[in-house]
């Protein structure tokens, strides 16, 4: 039932074995023009968090998309060697959105330390969440 369920949604988001750049991992622009925290405005910082935010989100489902080409090529009978390179790439994605989830957090903690009376952007970002920031999965 769930290879059958992973076939449905797999032809239904456009997923073909013989393609596989529908996973599309997104570029962590937002850490390339990351505000100072120690100088940073409230408004400046409501703007980085909402941008990181956007990126995790689009980071989640990137990873999904790894996880749903894994299942579709272990049913397939994909070689190890394939295996391997979509569970480093899924790794890679993790990693790269826990480093931008700990970018922001920096900065807000230099923002709270030099403006102790605001509560700007006051939740760390996260980088995990709805199971998508799991590490390696088995091969």
């Amino acid at each position: 039932m769930k290879a059958f369920a992973l076939i449905v949604i797999a032809a239904a988001s456009g997923f073909s074995p013989d393609t596989h750049a529908a996973c599309e991992l997104p570029v962590p622009t937002a850490v390339k023009v990351l505000p100072d925290g120690a100088t940073a405005t409230e408004q400046d910082m409501f703007a980085a968090r909402a941008e990181i935010s956007a990126y995790v989100e689009a980071a989640k489902a990137y990873v999904a998309c790894i996880d749903l080409e894994l299942d579709l090529a272990k049913q397939e009978g994909a070689s190890a060697e394939f295996n391997s390179i979509l569970v480093n790439r899924r790794n890679a994605a993790v990693t790269e959105q826990e480093a931008v989830a700990q970018a922001f957090n920096r900065q807000l903690q230099a923002f709270k330390a030099a403006h102790p009376e605001t509560q700007a952007a006051s939740q760390p970002a996260s980088s995990t969440g709805s199971g998508a920031g799991a590490r390696a999965r088995p091969q």
